[in-house]
């Protein structure tokens, strides 16, 4: 993030500039972590309700919850909270196919070998290479096929060999198993 080196506070333009952009990736980092932090938990039929629910309360026109502070850029009306990731680089949000080169298939590949990119395995990518990167844990769970098996070749293909799998895990199946051992 070289664009965000130290500036020298001198109250100039270059500050004033900085001190925008620092702001700005903050709240949409902040954007972005509620998002993934606690929309991604609601079962999969409370997403939409939840996310258009943030999105109301971001643009300052819920009934329930006062005006917050204004999230410049704000994320897009079109598509869900989930559609959008916030480039640093061109400080904005953009949809998350755009954040990768489009999939080129060789004529004659096998048909087994192929790992076909979609939507879903752009964004659990982001997050697997995210966790690998500041060594988190991370569990992957969800019906057979919903990217776990592409999120543990894309990490076994980056050369994570603790990557693991558990085939039709269900969110509550996973969250009574994990709690149960909390007690």
């Amino acid at each position: 993030m070289e664009e965000f080196k130290k500036v020298d506070n001198d109250g100039g333009d270059a500050w004033k500039t900085y001190r925008k952009r620092m702001i700005t990736l903050i709240d949409c980092t902040v954007v972005f972590a509620c998002v993934w932090g606690l929309v991604a938990v609601c079962e999969t039929k409370s997403r939409k309700a939840f996310g258009d629910f943030l999105k109301t309360v971001l643009s300052g026109k819920s009934e329930v919850v006062e005006p917050l502070k204004k999230i410049v850029p704000e994320l897009p009306e079109r598509g869900s909270v989930f559609d959008w990731v916030f480039d640093v680089k061109e400080m904005k949000w953009v949809g998350w196919l755009d954040t990768v080169e489009p999939q080129q298939i060789k004529a004659g590949s096998a048909v087994e070998s192929l790992v076909i990119q979609t939507l879903d395995s752009v964004r659990y990518t982001y997050v697997l290479n995210h966790c690998i990167r500041h060594q988190q844990k991370l569990l992957f769970c969800g019906p057979t096929g919903t990217t776990g098996a592409y999120g543990v070749a894309a990490a076994t293909i980056a050369g994570h060999s603790r990557a693991g799998l558990a085939r039709s895990t269900s969110c509550t199946r996973s969250h009574s198993c994990h709690f149960s051992r909390l007690q």
